[in-house]
């Protein structure tokens, strides 16, 4: 245990190079300082003064930060709240924390482990060190998704996650019910079902949640509605980690479980191909925008930016152009501009990129 306190170093360090918000700064007067570091976290060549008076334009509104009633009594506010919560806990309920968690006690239940030692490997751990590979799988997961973040949008990205992670979370199960029957072959399909998911899982319901809530809020509700949905992450993650194995012994078995994990991915899938608009490209005004319409609200008054038009891309809830993409019909940015409203997404799948890297050092 104490080994944690190696890496908990490491983050204090870095916390002490870690530059104070832009938008922080600039709400404090200090505009100068606010563009100096706004210009690290956008691309070269990136025109920071637009961004700057947008907030300028909007500094009203982050300062007037909403109640909790004015919240609930928005419309507009508890669509993109509710689409918040719901994807937040779609990931867990997704069960990657069952099988982040009990891996060891997964490949065990598999059959792994049950035969002589393997490779100077005593027989019982053989099911902890094939655990490291779960994050592995997860690390290459959101790999892939950085690699594709620049030519899918979240919504593409997000589908797709929640199809392959039910289709592996099926197979995976499928191999439970083998293993029941003696069949051969069941420990391989186990564990290639639970790497696919993984994978799968990693490129999409591991950090679109993440990103989309810190874009789907106006600002003078962004605080208390992030932690709205922070709070329903850490609840379901709370309430599918305590159930797992209650639920494994049961007479759904191992099998029925992860059936019942895969088919509440195939509903949030149906969810979410309703309810999710696009948010690649656009603003923050632009995306509030989409939340009007949806809900029928009047549009409040913004001064657009100044390089708007370079920027964004078309103002539609029509998510056709999205669907196309699913579907592998894949068009790369151009231009440094559009590219730099990605930046965010980059450094939520970094982080989600160290912390896979901390976990395969901690089982090692």
């Amino acid at each position: 245990l104490g080994f944690g306190a190696v890496f908990s170093t490491f983050q204090l360090i870095g916390l002490l190079f870690l530059p104070e918000s832009p938008r922080y700064l600039f709400k404090n007067g200090n505009s100068e300082r606010a563009a100096r570091v706004l210009s690290t976290l956008r691309p070269p060549g990136y025109d920071t003064s637009a961004e700057l008076s947008e907030w300028r334009a909007n500094i009203n509104d982050e300062e007037s930060n909403l109640s909790f009633k004015e919240i609930f009594e928005s419309h507009s506010i508890r669509a993109s709240l509710a689409l918040g919560c719901g994807v937040q806990c779609l990931q867990q309920f997704a069960g990657i924390n069952t099988v982040m968690y009990y891996s060891a006690s997964i490949l065990q239940d598999a059959g792994f482990g049950g035969s002589d030692s393997i490779c100077c490997c005593a027989k019982d751990a053989i099911p902890i060190w094939l655990s490291i590979s779960t994050a592995t799988a997860q690390f290459v997961g959101v790999l892939i998704g950085q690699y594709l973040s620049d030519s899918w949008g979240r919504r593409p990205l997000l589908l797709s996650s929640c199809l392959a992670a039910a289709l592996f979370l099926g197979l995976l199960g499928t191999g439970f019910l083998l293993q029941d029957k003696e069949s051969n072959g069941s420990q391989s399909l186990t564990l290639v079902a639970l790497l696919g998911y993984l994978v799968a899982f990693g490129w999409g319901l591991a950090t679109i949640p993440w990103t989309l809530n810190g874009e789907i809020y106006p600002m003078k509700a962004r605080a208390k509605c992030a932690t709205l949905a922070s709070m329903c992450n850490w609840m379901s993650n709370f309430i599918v980690s305590g159930s797992f194995l209650t639920l494994t012994d049961t007479k759904l078995k191992t099998q029925g479980t992860f059936w019942l994990l895969g088919s509440i991915a195939i509903i949030g899938f149906f969810w979410l191909l309703v309810a999710m608009p696009e948010t690649k490209g656009r603003t923050l005004n632009e995306i509030a925008d989409i939340f009007q319409n949806l809900s029928g609200e009047p549009h409040e008054s913004y001064t657009p930016l100044a390089n708007e038009n370079a920027m964004r891309t078309p103002l539609v809830v029509n998510n056709s152009e999205s669907d196309e993409k699913l579907e592998g019909l894949l068009e790369p940015f151009s231009g440094e501009k559009l590219k730099g409203l990605l930046e965010p997404f980059r450094y939520i799948q970094t982080s989600i990129i160290c912390n896979n890297i901390c976990k395969i050092c901690i089982y090692i």
